[in-house]
């Protein structure tokens, strides 16, 4: 996250009053009218299907976008949704208002800048799980690093159970030898017919 930030911040554009430029570049679509960007993303969201798959669509200051057909059911009838994300370097991919594209033209060609705006907070708050995350790694080492109180009894039924197991394993061959022994003694029953 912190160098898809550095990305989008080396690669902003800004107008001459200060405005932050969307120069999205759609893939089929030679425009840069906001317009027109938006009602392609708008004809995109209801007629293609990319069968579970990412599907790359065009790109921003470097950022890949992507669309991707996902599988939904209400009420019990199936239906098919598609989402919108940024691609950004390490594999990461950005979203806004859950990747679901805006149907006015105007509010859809600023969803992918939209989605990069929020790289700093979602990084702040990833950042705020490591710390805290990082608070648990003594705790967890000493968890990991202990010996388990009970290893020296658990030595001591499997050192058991294979003397038992010894145990029962000559007293079933002693059996059955003792068994062949028996009826080796025993004339056949043909034999005293006769």
């Amino acid at each position: 996250m912190t160098s898809d930030q550095k990305q989008f911040l080396s690669n902003i554009q800004k107008s001459n009053d200060g405005t932050i430029l969307n120069p999205i570049q759609l893939k089929n679509l030679d425009s840069s009218n906001v317009e027109t960007i938006g009602k392609q993303l708008n004809k995109l969201s209801k007629e293609m299907n990319t069968r579970g798959e990412y599907r790359s669509i065009g790109n921003l200051y470097g950022f890949t976008l992507l669309i991707k057909t996902e599988a939904s059911m209400k009420d019990e009838f199936d239906f098919n949704i598609n989402r919108f994300f940024v691609l950004g370097t390490g594999d990461i991919k950005y979203t806004y208002n859950n990747g679901l594209m805006a149907t006015d033209p105007q509010l859809a060609a600023s969803n992918f800048l939209n989605a990069l705006y929020k790289i700093p907070s979602l990084l702040e708050q990833e950042q705020q799980k490591l710390k805290e995350n990082e608070q648990h790694i003594p705790t967890l080492n000493e968890v990991v690093n202990a010996t388990w109180r009970k290893e020296s009894e658990l030595k001591d039924l499997k050192l058991e159970l294979t003397v038992l197991d010894k145990t029962i394993k000559a007293s079933i061959s002693s059996e059955n030898s003792n068994t062949t022994k028996n009826n080796q003694e025993k004339e056949p029953e043909w034999i005293l017919k006769r």
